[in-house]
């Protein structure tokens, strides 16, 4: 399990405009944080760059490898590898970390999220805004650029499966899996701290992909039944017993 990250690189100064306007800012601070938080095994990086590749390029997988997600760059898309936490009953999200909202999360991804935030950030996605109310109360709907997601594991009779991440969850009023989407990268949020710095929500929150809005999340539902926290549950139909290692895939959606 990849631990939290813990270290002064971690608080990142707010900028105007937020998180949603600095990712160029962002990811730098956040790959100098892998670099420097305290504890967690390496992650096995799936397809490392070559000796050939640039210094930088070389970096930025290994330290994305510490925070527990793996870039493949010529397929455009992430992965990180966890198991199946939740097998039917209501829900909140599809993925948390480890130490996050696991009475109500389909799965539990071993990853800091800050690093799920840099890997998608180092895809070129850009973050939008998560759902929230206005100053003027008007609600505001989630907002970004929509990401695929895929969940990989070996069933037990040892054939490979995949499925997207909403054939595991049940829509209540459809009777059915959750309608194909795109999960919105939202990017979770910077909270003000101590000593005039900012925190990461999500790492603290460890939220990763909610089905139920949540403004630190890193990707939102961007269904009208996000706004209703009885609309999914898990669906015991298809998702496979509690402990099933997972790969989780988060690609652009074209």
């Amino acid at each position: 399990m990849v631990e939290s990250i813990e270290c002064a690189a971690g608080r990142v100064p707010s900028p105007p405009g937020g998180v949603s306007r600095c990712a160029a800012l962002l990811l730098p601070a956040l790959l100098l944080c892998a670099a420097a938080c305290r504890g967690g095994a390496p992650v096995a990086v799936a397809a490392p760059p070559s000796a050939d590749a640039p210094a930088a390029s070389r970096e930025l997988h290994e330290l994305l490898a510490r925070m527990g997600v793996t870039l493949l760059e010529a397929e455009r898309r992430l992965e990180v590898a966890g198991f199946v936490n939740q097998q039917a009953g209501p829900i909140e999200l599809f993925a948390c970390a480890p130490e996050g909202k696991t009475h109500e999360s389909v799965v539990v991804l071993d990853c800091v999220p800050s690093g799920l935030h840099a890997g998608l950030l180092a895809l070129g996605l850009v973050p939008g805004m998560p759902a929230g109310m206005e100053v003027d109360g008007r609600w505001r709907a989630p907002s970004g650029p929509p990401v695929a997601i895929r969940v990989r594991y070996t069933a037990a009779a040892g054939a490979p499966r995949e499925a997207r991440a909403e054939e595991w969850i049940l829509d209540q009023q459809r009777g059915a899996s959750m309608e194909p989407v795109g999960w919105l990268f939202v990017g979770s949020y910077l909270q003000e701290g101590s000593g005039g710095v900012s925190n990461y929500a999500a790492d603290h929150v460890k939220s990763l992909v909610t089905t139920y809005h949540d403004a630190s999340t890193i990707l939102e539902n961007p269904l009208s039944g996000g706004r209703d926290d009885a609309a999914y549950e898990a669906d015991a139909r298809v998702v496979p017993p509690v402990g099933t290692r997972i790969v989780v895939s988060f690609a652009p959606v074209p």
